[in-house]
């Protein structure tokens, strides 16, 4: 990795990228994807924390340099891969997020519509 591009996200506060290499940063929406991920989690959105590291000395050793971050999903916190991991940011923007939900649950937004006034 280039040198300044790594001293640049030291100060920007990037803690990895993603798959499609677009940088994570603490806060940033993601969404769990990929064959590795376990199927309750699948399509799931999670927000990233920190940084961190794998708890075991042999998986720090297979995994080498790889960013690791911690995420939250649903309450609970599980430490993972960036680009090995399969996370994929989330676009801001309502437009991106009603399609990433859909997508990940199957539910679909509809309108509903209000009487003008309420009935005495």
């Amino acid at each position: 990795m280039n040198v300044i591009r790594r001293v640049y996200d030291r100060l920007t506060g990037v803690l990895g990228y993603d798959r499609r290499g677009k940088r994570i940063r603490a806060g940033d929406p993601v969404m769990l994807v990929g064959e590795e991920i376990v199927p309750e989690l699948s399509g799931l959105v999670a927000r990233v924390l920190c940084k961190s590291s794998p708890k075991s000395k042999a998986e720090r050793r297979h995994w080498g340099r790889a960013s690791w971050v911690r995420i939250e999903i649903e309450g609970y916190t599980r430490t993972g891969r960036c680009q090995c991991h399969d996370l994929v940011r989330l676009e801001e923007g309502d437009d991106a997020s009603w399609r990433q939900v859909s997508e990940s649950t199957g539910w679909k937004p509809s309108s509903i519509t209000q009487p003008d006034e309420v009935p005495a």
